[in-house]
């Protein structure tokens, strides 16, 4: 892992869609490799090398993305890619604002549906909405499948109010980032 970290995490040259991994912790990123189907259904709130990991191993992705920049920055990637089977949807959102956020078309895209995978990773500033969007996740995922919280030292409140059957922390170093992070892995 020492030699991932500088290869990966101090090397500023590279970026998590540059290597098509998620900004989550390796050890959740081993743990996915296995997890992961090709008959899987994913949605994903906030987009980028996940986009991509996941549609290398899955059915279909659906991601929410809330920055019409980083929007372009992925497609171009699947693009290039010819990466089909990812449908990328525009959905801004005031990430300062809880309440306008639990109304809006980008927390509840995911409605109706139902999904073997949720990753939990959306943009936020100063206000916690993972905890939010977590939630509202729990609402559409399958039995036996997986809700993916990044960084989720942040949120222990998630962990404490839950209607996962187990959860497990993943805690270590991970692609482009500094230090160590965690990432939850509810189990349902």
């Amino acid at each position: 892992m020492i030699s991932l970290y500088f290869r990966e995490s101090i090397n500023r040259k590279v970026t998590p869609l540059s290597l098509g991994l998620p900004w989550i912790s390796y050890t959740a990123i081993y743990q996915l490799e296995l997890l992961l189907q090709k008959h899987h259904v994913v949605a994903e709130f906030g987009g980028g090398g996940s986009t991509l990991f996941f549609a290398d191993r899955v059915h279909s992705v659906l991601c929410i993305e809330s920055y019409d920049v980083w929007a372009k920055k992925i497609n171009h990637e699947l693009s290039i890619k010819e990466i089909r089977n990812v449908t990328l949807e525009l959905f801004p959102y005031d990430p300062s604002d809880v309440t306008a956020y639990e109304m809006s078309e980008n927390l509840n895209r995911i409605r109706d549906n139902v999904y073997d995978i949720i990753l939990v990773d959306g943009y936020e500033e100063n206000v916690e909405l993972r905890p939010t969007c977590f939630w509202k996740a729990e609402k559409s995922i399958k039995q036996g499948g997986i809700i993916i919280v990044d960084d989720s030292w942040r949120y222990h409140q998630i962990r404490q109010n839950n209607r996962a059957k187990r959860w497990e922390v993943y805690k270590s170093i991970g692609p482009c980032r500094p230090g160590v992070t965690t990432t939850d892995i509810y189990y349902y």
